[in-house]
């Protein structure tokens, strides 16, 4: 792929696909011989500025992946450059410039199904939740949280209950909270598989690098999404799950 460096796609269960994967044939992201910019092509910058780099990424891209799979897939996407990396799933979630602009579709979020599902899944920024752990510093309002893990705790440190719910203002509507309060009985289930329980009542202030990782994946999971892209969660693996 000229002007990007290459990715290798892999299953994580298999190497290729045998007959024993029965594939839906609706995908969820279809691109067709796209290109991809992060500014468009066309654009000058102001007089006397120079141009930074808008090289094409991904040129003439082709790509499907399924609504569904039988059985379940995850997916492990190699790459030397972490930059690259993101950017990638960046153009998953419809973001980044696509030329042609019909290159890239999502059939499955504008099926039937969805639209009795969730109206909301309609948009793909909705249905498909990114989790990015590069910059860690920007989770929990801006700070490491690993540096953070003896600091004092504070009375307006929310907790990690409430940090799941999305619920972390002060003096909210009652409204606000019935339409973000997730079922308990899923919350408690994910604290569970991420091994969370010893805090979900504790500052989320006081977690370790580790345990803030695993409650923002808790966090995505509980919004329930089509498909979870998770950059770099073990360093140098980005994993799409699809359900």
């Amino acid at each position: 792929m000229q002007g990007t460096a290459a990715l290798f796609f892999a299953a994580s269960k298999c190497c290729s696909f045998n007959a024993s994967y029965r594939l839906l044939s609706t995908p969820i992201i279809q691109i067709s011989n796209g290109t991809f910019y992060r500014q468009h092509p066309a654009s000058r910058p102001p007089p006397g500025q120079d141009a930074p780099p808008n090289l094409p990424l991904f040129p003439q891209l082709t790509l499907s992946l399924p609504s569904f799979s039988s059985p379940n897939q995850h997916w492990a996407i190699l790459s030397p450059s972490s930059t690259v990396r993101t950017a990638f799933l960046q153009i998953l979630r419809g973001q980044l410039l696509c030329f042609p602009p019909t290159a890239r579709s999502y059939p499955y979020l504008l099926s039937d199904k969805i639209a009795a599902k969730n109206p909301k899944l309609r948009f793909p920024e909705r249905a498909i939740e990114y989790v990015g752990f590069d910059v860690e510093r920007k989770a929990f309002g801006g700070a490491y949280l690993s540096a953070r893990y003896e600091s004092r705790v504070e009375e307006t440190d929310f907790s990690l209950a409430q940090y799941l719910t999305g619920i972390t203002g002060l003096n909210v509507g009652e409204e606000y909270v019935k339409e973000r309060l997730p079922d308990q009985d899923a919350m408690l289930q994910v604290v569970k598989d991420l091994e969370l329980e010893p805090y979900f009542h504790k500052p989320v202030s006081t977690l370790s690098n580790g345990q803030s990782r695993r409650a923002r994946i808790g966090k995505a999971l509980l919004s329930k999404p089509e498909m979870l892209l998770l950059d770099a969660p073990f360093s140098k693996i980005v994993l799409l799950l699809v359900r």
